[in-house]
């Protein structure tokens, strides 16, 4: 494989930043903290991102967005030379992605609010496309327009399972070095470009380039690295794909769909066997605390850390810093006092929230409750039990049961555990059903819970016999390659050994 590039940025970069060098693929301008830790420069021979990989907004996996014709590369074999597939990693989870970051769609307006100030465009004709929970057609514009309208639009987010693609109106055209644009007739530098001598070069020769040009240009910060010989290739290249969008876009049909591809969006979602796992790898290349991605993940929220003036994270890396100076002399004593002050907060009394994250792209935070009782298990687990209370009306998800007044459940919660037991009980103590919600291994921060659903339960009814609830959703998750076959069959195997594990008793 010719010198393939990737981009890496987020709370994952190092861990995935060895995951690829051992590829071979090459680092695109790393930051200062992977240059530092892999002894890279910020500018090599390759500047092409082949490969861009950012975390996704709820810091639970990543958004990867791989250009068509590798991506074509890579698929041709059997993707052999990348190393983020359900089939090396089963226990990657991948969420249903239609429409690529940067494709071009003629979209129609079906729903929209003047209010809120926004619209919901159809992408893809519903005749042609599979109906599912896992999976949409739509895209969300940040504007309002009125339904029926019928216009361009570029995907600037990637749809992931029902969630919508996030839009903008027309299109531009992004390269490594330029960005053409339709709209406008002038040169544009990048804000990172800081030297004025560079600037200079750069608007000189993109106004060269652009005599009797009908469209302008961004020239990216790779520019600065980039021959002028380069710049032109890479401006012929972006106008003939502008001149054929143009063509494109004049036969259209008069329903939305496709008109341009540039790249293939991947939108996966990391459990905790996985971030175990890329904390093993980060630990090949510096000290690594205990749970670093999972405490990183599940630390969003900014909130100082007991006594010491950091929150979470801060104190992470000061500890994984200090543990890197000294060369483990005593790094299991440091860890241990990090990770006792990190979970000092779980006490009876405390509120947890509880993050339940669905595949259909939908983030639930559930009713929480708070600390019943807690203990460390020999396995060094953490085991919480949570009294939560819910307010009357509705009924109890699965069970079919109303929810009265004072109703309250005991929540039991292992950290690792592939499921966890709801009991819910009415005001005077009496048990009014179980509900037992199967999970990737659950993941515990000092202030929530976390896993991702997986569709099937099991309930049991006071007085009745416990039943399996949901199961065609879980083999459909399954069926649309968005778990892997290693992570179906331990579902599967729980489900078919429920009898001889004391939860289901």
């Amino acid at each position: 494989m010719p010198d393939r590039g990737v981009f890496i940025r987020g709370i994952y970069s190092t861990a995935l930043t060895k995951l690829f060098m051992d590829l071979d693929y090459k680092i695109v301008f790393p930051s200062p903290q992977i240059r530092d830790r892999f002894g890279i420069p910020y500018q090599n021979n390759l500047l092409s991102k082949d490969i861009t990989i950012n975390d996704r907004d709820d810091k639970q996996g990543i958004s990867i967005k791989i250009k068509k014709e590798f991506y074509n590369e890579l698929s041709q074999s059997d993707f052999e030379m990348f190393p983020l597939t359900l089939e090396k990693e089963p226990y990657l989870i991948r969420l249903n992605s239609n429409f690529n970051v940067n494709d071009i769609y003629g979209g129609e307006v079906i729903k929209s609010n003047k209010e809120k100030n926004y619209s919901l465009v159809k992408l893809a004709d519903e005749d042609n496309k599979e109906r599912s929970k896992f999976s949409t057609n739509l895209g969300y514009f940040d504007s309002f327009m009125k339904k029926g309208i019928k216009r361009i639009f570029q995907v600037r987010r990637e749809d992931f399972s029902s969630h919508a693609a996030e839009l903008v109106e027309g299109y531009t055209l992004p390269g490594d070095f330029l960005v053409l644009l339709p709209e406008a007739d002038k040169v544009f530098i990048s804000k990172k470009i800081y030297d004025s001598q560079e600037r200079k070069r750069l608007n000189e020769l993109g106004n060269t380039l652009l005599e009797e040009k009908d469209f302008g240009i961004i020239c990216r910060t790779a520019a600065k690295f980039a021959k002028k010989e380069d710049i032109e290739r890479e401006l012929n290249e972006l106008e003939n794909s502008h001149q054929k969008i143009l063509k494109l876009i004049s036969k259209m049909q008069d329903t939305p769909g496709i008109i341009f591809s540039i790249s293939k969006s991947i939108n996966l979602l990391f459990s905790a066997p996985f971030k175990k796992k890329l904390d093993k790898i980060r630990s090949k290349v510096i000290s690594t605390i205990h749970n670093h991605h999972t405490i990183k993940s599940l630390s969003t929220i900014k909130r100082r850390m007991g006594k010491y003036s950091a929150d979470d994270t801060e104190f992470l890396d000061y500890t994984e810093d200090l543990v890197e100076s000294i060369k483990r002399l005593d790094k299991e004593k440091i860890e241990t006092f990090y990770l006792e002050n990190y979970f000092e907060r779980i006490q009876e009394g405390k509120w947890m929230r509880i993050n339940h994250q669905k595949l259909s792209g939908k983030n639930f935070h559930l009713r929480g409750g708070k600390i019943k009782s807690f203990k460390k298990m020999k396995d060094s687990h953490i085991e919480i039990e949570l009294r939560r209370e819910f307010e009357s009306g509705g009924k109890y998800d699965g069970l079919d049961i109303p929810i009265g007044d004072g109703d309250f459940a005991l929540s039991t919660y292992k950290e690792g555990q592939w499921y966890y037991l709801n009991e819910y009980y009415s005001n005077e103590g009496k048990l009014k059903g179980k509900y037992i919600n199967f999970n990737t291994p659950i993941e515990i921060s000092n202030r929530s819970i976390n896993y991702i659903d997986l569709e099937v339960d099991v309930i049991e009814k006071s007085g009745e016999k416990m039943r399996i609830i949901d199961l065609e959703e879980f083999e459909q998750l399954f069926e649309l390659n968005l778990i892997s076959q290693v992570l179906y069959e331990k579902i599967k195997n729980l489900l078919d050994n429920l009898g001889s594990n004391h939860y289901f008793s």
